[in-house]
């Protein structure tokens, strides 16, 4: 086994990572969007467009931590502490990543009453794709919230971060990949109060309707050159949540699969959401 391959898996007893959230092991979940100009064009087998699909899906799954954490009327468990970002280089915007949401359920839902409220949305899909640049402010302001002594505390027994990322894949850097993934690399090596490494998964929308679906890979073989591109930049699930995956998908799903949906239709990435973050 690669030193590679041991960096991405970042654990030393892969059952000692909980699959599942509470008060007392919360996690931290991002969610990352790629509001690029092709995100406009239509999803595949859709009369939407990509964004607007992936935006509608995005929402709803906010929607739900936010019921989920909810114990009574207004009252929230701090069981996920949940970041949105989305990133393009359009000239209108100061920023190529931009924290869209970010807090616990309760903070969250007072937002304009989050519970009608559209985090990310469809128009803001302009410009070019810095992925690089997002993964970079993802893993910034991950170390910063965990120098909080009080949440380095809180997290210490919980999940690894969990890094969702959807796109289409066509990124600026793509001509130099090395870039992009460097940033991932980077975002394995740090080790938060967890002591393991973040996982980062990819769900990937295509520029037209695909023969094959890839959920969960457990090789790269076969993919086209957007697919190893994220195949090589996508965490390995822990094999317990292979085990509670598999279970919720009614099929086997291999160990060393990593965590990365390929041609993604839309039904399906609403799934990937849901299973990359363990929000059954």
């Amino acid at each position: 086994m690669s030193f590679r391959f041991l960096q991405r898996l970042g654990w030393a007893h892969e059952d000692e990572i909980p699959d599942s959230f509470s008060s007392s092991q919360p996690g931290y979940i991002v969610l990352l969007i790629d509001q690029s100009t092709s995100m406009n064009q239509k999803f595949p087998g859709s009369e939407e467009t990509r964004i607007k699909v992936a935006t509608g899906y995005v929402n709803q799954f906010i929607h739900k931590i936010i019921e989920t954490s909810e114990v009574d009327a207004g009252t929230y468990r701090r069981r996920v502490f949940l970041k949105v970002y989305g990133y393009s280089d359009h000239v209108e915007s100061r920023d190529k990543v931009r924290l869209i949401a970010s807090g616990w359920p309760s903070e969250i839902a007072s937002l304009e009453a989050a519970r009608n409220r559209e985090w990310v949305k469809p128009e803001d899909a302009r410009g070019g794709t810095p992925m690089r640049d997002a993964f970079n402010k993802i893993l910034a302001d991950m170390t910063a919230f965990f120098l909080d002594p009080e949440m380095h505390e809180l997290f210490r027994d919980s999940a690894p971060p969990i890094i969702i990322h959807v796109t289409d894949g066509e990124a600026d850097e793509l001509p130099q990949f090395n870039l992009v993934k460097d940033a991932v690399q980077e975002i394995w090596k740090y080790r938060p109060p967890q002591g393991h490494a973040p996982l980062v998964f990819h769900a990937h929308i295509p520029a037209k309707p695909a023969d094959t679906i890839v959920f969960l890979p457990h090789s790269a073989d076969g993919l086209d050159k957007i697919g190893k591109m994220l195949f090589g930049i996508a965490s390995v699930f822990p094999p317990s949540w292979i085990r509670k995956a598999s279970v919720a998908l009614g099929r086997p799903i291999q160990v060393g699969s990593v965590g990365l949906a390929m041609n993604c239709t839309p039904s399906m990435l609403l799934q990937f959401l849901t299973v990359g973050s363990g929000e059954y």
